[in-house]
């Protein structure tokens, strides 16, 4: 076997592609064309095998997995002085110290760098950068206030950044993320200025909270839009800079986006962690809501990882969270937490576990709940519906929820949509004319059937 392709290099390249298990595995029937044998569902339990270290692959695989992904990237450190100075935009380690100044150094890192990141510094992020700044982020003590200064920030300014925030949360809301990104990093590189100008004291923490807010909001859209490798870069700055404004919550809100992430892309035992480190390093200023938030991830990387029971249990405590809110310490960022939310997210949970049954009324009970408004939430309801439809054995209607997702899906930009389209096609292969009916208008759409 080639050494290269260790199961960690594995899982560091796919992560580096933005991909599930189930998605490498469909890549690689492709890539073999007339020569794939297995099935895919067959193919991504032998990735899941090779990156746990059960087996290897043999040598076709590893010559797909070159064409696929590149050379095997090296997981291991570069030796001390070795290529470390030479990463555009390298910033401070997890586990380098949390303070105000490092969160400036973080934050200048992402809005130097923008797209131009090298292949090796992706594969570096896309490994378990992000989850282990959450955790050192709830470990570390108490940031040391910044110098104050005197600088020429008013409150009238970061008002202006934070209403410029709040119209870009709502349109990613509404229609994807897709176009939003480049509209956001100017903002973030004012806030930096903004920063590096020597503000008051009391100016500088709502900066900072504006920088995490942002940043976190830039990480989503780039998971949104299926650039996860750059997403985790943007995550870890968003978290240092919360850190710096003293806004536990706010970090908790960027918690949350990395363990989505994480359970987006198989890693559920690792979503659930950082879901219930969220909890307990918020725990006391978290509103009821926030904590209803939070379980519902923890379910969700339970389901992934294959844990019904655990995953029941979460979900019956965001439950019990959920009913003792809203309340006014509800944080803005967290508008969309809604009993349509909740149905979803429980909807999420039962697909991953096998539960269709209990998936399709739980969606049926989201789609009851999304507005008009929620363009994105529906579509992704109506997909996930058709899944669950799937798996009933009701292919008919399975597919009417398809051509339904697909109405909706023209206005939305999310790579992850166009993800969901994908695995129902996947599931629902051999379907006769009606599947190629969805899949033929989903080629429309997204170029790729």
């Amino acid at each position: 076997m080639d050494p290269a392709w260790t199961p960690e290099a594995i899982r560091s390249a796919r992560l580096a592609a933005g991909w599930d298990a189930a998605r490498l595995a469909r890549e690689l029937k492709r890539a073999a064309g007339r020569e794939a044998t297995a099935t895919t569902e067959s193919l991504t339990r032998s990735i899941r095998n090779w990156e746990a270290g059960r087996t290897r692959p043999r040598e076709r695989y590893r010559l797909l997995l070159d064409r696929l992904l590149g050379p095997a990237p090296s997981t291991q450190p570069p030796a001390p002085g070795e290529g470390a100075a030479e990463e555009p935009g390298s910033f401070p380690a997890p586990g380098q110290a949390w303070t105000a100044a490092g969160a400036l150094t973080t934050l200048k890192a992402v809005v130097a760098d923008g797209d131009g990141i090298t292949r090796r510094a992706l594969l570096v992020a896309a490994g378990a950068q992000a989850g282990a700044h959450v955790l050192q982020w709830a470990l570390a003590e108490p940031a040391e206030a910044a110098r104050a200064g005197t600088g020429p920030v008013s409150p009238g300014m970061v008002a202006a950044v934070e209403a410029g925030i709040a119209e870009l949360r709502m349109a990613d809301a509404a229609r994807g993320s897709a176009g939003l990104v480049p509209l956001a990093r100017p903002q973030l590189v004012l806030l930096h200025r903004l920063l590096e100008s020597g503000p008051d004291a009391a100016t500088a923490l709502r900066l900072h909270a504006a920088a995490a807010d942002l940043a976190g909001l830039i990480g989503w859209m780039l998971v949104d839009t299926g650039e996860h490798a750059a997403a985790q870069r943007y995550f870890a700055a968003g978290l240092r800079s919360a850190h710096a404004a003293g806004a536990p919550v706010l970090g908790a809100g960027i918690a949350s986006y990395v363990a989505v992430q994480s359970y987006g892309l198989g890693a559920g035992r690792e979503a659930a962690l950082l879901a219930h480190t969220a909890l307990a390093r918020a725990s006391g200023p978290a509103s009821p809501h926030v904590e209803a938030m939070l379980h519902t991830r923890a379910a969700r990387g339970h389901a992934v990882a294959g844990d019904p029971a655990a995953a029941e249990r979460a979900l019956e405590r965001a439950r019990e969270c959920f009913v003792r809110g809203p309340s006014a310490d509800d944080p803005e960022w967290l508008y969309w937490m809604s009993p349509g939310e909740m149905h979803a997210q429980a909807a999420g949970a039962h697909l991953e576990l096998g539960e269709h049954g209990r998936a399709h009324e739980e969606l049926a009970a989201a789609s009851r709940s999304f507005g008009p408004g929620c363009v994105r939430d529906r579509a992704m309801c109506a997909i996930r519906q058709a899944g669950a439809l799937v798996g009933m054995g009701e292919l008919d209607g399975a597919c009417e929820r398809a051509h339904a997702a697909l109405d909706l899906a023209q206005g939305v930009g999310s790579a992850r949509l166009a993800e969901k389209v994908e695995g129902f096609l996947s599931a629902a292969r051999g379907g006769g004319s009606m599947v190629d009916d969805v899949r033929e208008r989903a080629a429309l759409l997204w170029r790729s059937p």
